[in-house]
This record gives C-alpha cells, structure tokens and sequence, in this order.
C-alpha cells in the first residue's frame, strides 16, 4: 500500500491535520436550515439539501431560522 504525499511526515502532525479537517466538516453550515446530518456505516456526513452535495463551507444559500 502507498501513502498519499501529505501522509509523509511526523505522525502526530497528519493526526492533527486529519482531526482539524473532521471538525470543519462537521462545523460546516452550523446553523443553516439546509444541513442535515446522517449517520452511514458510522460515519457521520452532513449534506445541503439544496446542493445536494456534502457541506464543506458556508455558501450563498445560508440561512438561519426565521422568527
């Protein structure tokens, strides 16, 4: 099995950088009233349910809950 190239280094510098890219995903959209989370085999993935695509970062579509 072959490494990637960002897999070579000090292990505890990739175990940071995966760790700090798991808590993007998961704090992408925060708050937007599209994101819905599933949990698949484990994982748990949050999708825009316009975009219908995984939600990576805030985009135009954002919104919060009307009062």
């Amino acid at each position: 099995m072959t490494l990637d190239a960002y897999l070579y280094g000090d292990p505890a510098r990739i175990l940071e950088r995966k760790q700090q890219t798991a808590l993007k995903k998961q704090q992408a959209c925060t708050g937007c009233i599209h994101r819905i989370r599933y949990e698949i085999g484990g994982e748990i993935v949050v999708v825009c349910v316009i975009k219908r695509t995984a939600a990576k970062r805030k985009c135009e579509l954002y919104e919060t809950e009307r009062d």
